[in-house]
């Protein structure tokens, strides 16, 4: 339904029926996934293949190298990080965008004084490599719960009743 707000501009008002949901991380514990490494799982979808997450890496921390199959967005938190094969630096603040069929590897900058912070919109799923370039892995948004669950359980961690599904 629109709303006239004057005769220049329109202003959309929310179906009766749509669902809208709010999430306090806060409360959303972090799971270790790796060292160095942990993560929120704020939101999954099936139906699109799309992840919302939080990850924090440790200063110096090297994540192996991954093709995205879809589009991915990045906010910076907290602390700087960049990817090797690109030339910018990412800090607190810094959005990035990666277009799909995108290759990388990002690291958490040595010099970091704190944990790096990324929130990230992550559409369908990475395809992951090992240092010689050989295929050892793949993690799409139904992994991430799995992965996210299985750490929290792992460490006597309740699961967090809020994740959007």
């Amino acid at each position: 339904r629109r709303v006239k707000h004057d005769k220049e501009h329109t202003m959309t008002t929310v179906a009766p029926d749509a669902i809208s949901a709010h999430l306090d991380t806060d409360h959303i514990p972090w799971a270790v996934w790796d060292d160095g490494v942990e993560a929120k799982v704020l939101r999954i979808s099936r139906d699109t293949g799309t992840w919302v997450i939080i990850n924090r890496f440790a200063p110096g921390k090297r994540i192996p190298t991954h093709h995205h199959d879809g589009s991915v967005h990045a906010y910076t938190l907290k602390g700087r990080w960049h990817y090797l094969e690109y030339d910018f630096v990412a800090s607190p603040g810094s959005f990035v965008f990666e277009q799909a069929g995108s290759t990388h590897t990002l690291e958490a900058m040595p010099d970091s004084e704190e944990p790096v912070e990324v929130f990230f919109v992550i559409e369908g799923g990475l395809i992951l490599y090992d240092d010689e370039g050989n295929y050892f892995g793949y993690t799409d948004a139904q992994m991430a719960l799995d992965m996210y669950y299985g750490a929290l359980d792992a460490a006597g961690i309740a699961r967090p009743a809020g994740i959007i599904e």
